[in-house]
Parts: structure tokens; sequence; C-alpha cells
């Protein structure tokens, strides 16, 4: 495995650094699980560790060393950094590198909103608003998914700084969000955003509308607009409703762009069903005898699959389905037949 000395080593033979290698190297860094494969047999140098990545960011980056990569490179290196690392500052500062050379770039414009606004240093907000006035110079021809959604996340997060009008910055968000759908109209995520708005400034009923448009659209996938209209459902005492948006995260999961995994569906399902249990039956022992039991073995059933599925990830979720097959158990009296207990 490349250490870190290994990656100093070849700047010194080349006189640069190769961000692809940084961003593969900054991956292993963050990685949390480490298979045998990731240990070098020869000399047993362990994984590198997440202060590597530091030093070698500090060497590439903050000593303005030579870099050799293209923009999706320093895409890829920012994303490495913000989202393994949890490191936004270094994120930002990737990406101002990558703003010198290729300063149209929309994607690297839009990220540097993004991870901006997270930032612990002022100075990387500063160049925000100089950024985003530069990103709209491009609008609408050349934005893509990102300038859309991040120029959005930017704007609310003005509202939640007390940065500009607070109606233009609504009027302004709800614009990009009905140009996002026409534009990217093979995907959800403009009706994502327009609810994500609604939900920022406090308005229930266009944020429910909005998300049933977008399940009316059957020529597209749907999973976070179903799953959100879900959550809405169910804090409004609606299981059935949440179950028959539940129906369309299942039948539309396979979609490359989704980030929801079969456990979390699974857990989700478990979450429906209890509720349609728990807001129609009376639980009173001499009652029981009238509980849908077959709704409670799809309860169990469900919980099962979820379990199976779970990754690392997952195990939040998994321990939310679990603790509920468990109380489904207790006041129904129907066991599950698995060795393993719940």
């Amino acid at each position: 495995m490349q250490t870190l000395q290994d990656m100093l080593k070849e700047f010194e033979i080349n006189g640069y650094f190769s961000l692809e290698n940084i961003y593969k190297f900054v991956k292993k860094c963050a990685a949390e699980d480490i298979s045998f494969e990731d240990y070098d047999d020869i000399d047993g140098n362990p994984r590198p560790t997440k202060q590597d990545a530091i030093e070698l960011v500090n060497k590439a980056i903050r000593e303005r060393s030579n870099l050799s990569g293209d923009p999706d490179d320093y895409h890829d290196c920012a994303v490495a950094f913000a989202y393994n690392m949890k490191d936004y500052d270094i994120a930002c500062e990737i990406l101002l590198r990558g703003l010198e050379r290729y300063s149209a770039n929309i994607d690297l414009l839009a990220d540097y909103l993004e991870y901006a606004i997270k930032s612990s240093s002022d100075v990387h907000y500063d160049k925000c608003e100089e950024f985003f006035t530069k990103l709209q110079s491009y609008r609408p021809q050349r934005w893509n998914w990102r300038a859309y959604d991040f120029s959005i996340d930017y704007l609310l997060d003005k509202v939640d700084r007390g940065i500009g009008d607070y109606e233009e910055i609504q009027k302004l968000c709800l614009e990009l969000s009905h140009e996002f759908q026409r534009r990217i109209s093979d995907r959800e995520l403009g009706y994502i955003a327009e609810s994500n708005i609604h939900f920022a400034f406090g308005d229930k009923a266009k944020r429910i509308a909005v998300l049933k448009k977008a399940l009316k659209r059957t020529n597209i996938h749907v999973v976070q607009s179903a799953i959100s209209l879900a959550e809405i459902y169910l804090r409004e005492r609606n299981p059935q409703g949440a179950l028959n948006c539940l129906n369309r995260v299942i039948s539309d999961l396979a979609d490359p762009y989704s980030r929801t995994t079969p456990a979390q569906v699974f857990v989700l399902s478990v979450i429906c069903k209890t509720s349609k249990l728990l807001n129609s039956a009376n639980f009173a022992a001499e009652e029981r005898k009238n509980i849908d039991k077959a709704l409670v073995q799809e309860i169990i059933d469900d919980w099962k699959t979820a379990r199976t599925n779970s990754t690392r990830e997952d195990e939040m979720f998994y321990r939310t389905a679990g603790s509920l097959a468990k109380l489904v158990e207790t006041i129904s009296g129907i066991k599950s037949d698995d060795e393993e207990d719940i």
C-alpha cells in the first residue's frame, strides 16, 4: 500500500503531485473498513491515517506545490475531504486552487458554495457571493444539477445567517427550483430542492404539494420524494398514506443515483406498518386475539430483511427497526420463528 513517504518521494521525482493519486490516498486514509489486502505483505506497512492525509495536503495545497489534474480531479479531491474526512476547510482550499486554473468550471464553482457554507473559516465564506455571481453569469445554458442544488443551499444558508432580503431570496430560490425541474427533467432533484425551500420558509402545504407532484411523474425515479412524503404522513398519523409512498420507493429503488439502501427501505416499511398497527388496534390483553396477525408477521419479516441487508451505515436504522419489531412481538404475543432473537 502507498504510504505518505511514497507520495512525497513521488513528488520529489516528478516535481508535482497527481491529484488522482491524492484522491486515492485520501480515500484510503478515511476508510473505516480495512481488509487484509490493504496491508503490504512485504514491508508490513499499515494503511495511512487521516493525519497522513492532512500532512499530504499541507505539502500539496498549502505550500502551493505543482499539481497535475483536470477539473474532475479537483472536484474528486474536494469531495474526498468534505465527505470522507469532514474537513470543509481543506475542501475549499483545493477548490480555490482548481479555480485558479479552471475559473469558469461549473462544478468547481458550485462545489465551493456547498463547502464554504460549512467551513469553519469566514475567509472561505466571504468568497461565496463572488463565486455565486460568477456562476449566475453562466445560467442557464451551462448549469447542471450541482449548480442548481448548491446555489439553493447557499441562498437558504443566507436566510439562516440573516443576510439579504428574505422575500427576494425566497423568490430567487423558487425560480431556480422551477428552472431546475424543467432543465434537469430526468431526475427528481428539482422537486426535492423546491420541497426544501418550502420547508425552510415554513410552508408545509406547498411542500406536500410539490412532493405529490413529483410522485405523479411515472417516467422518473422519485425515491427521495416518496420517502420525504412518507415521513410527513407518519408525523400526521397517516400510516396508510406512508405505506402508499413506500410502495413507490420499492418500485423505484433500482435507481443508479439513489443513495437509499435496501435496509433503509425495509426499516421504513417496519415503521409504516407498525404505525398502522398501533393506530388501528386495541392492545388490551383480552383484545389481542383481534390483532392483525398478518400485518404483525409482515413487520417481523421486514425487520429480518432489514437485518440481513444492513451495513455499517445502516446501523442506526437497523436498531430502530429492531426495537419496533420487538415492541410488536411484545404487544401481539406473536414470536419470530427466527433462531436469533430480535
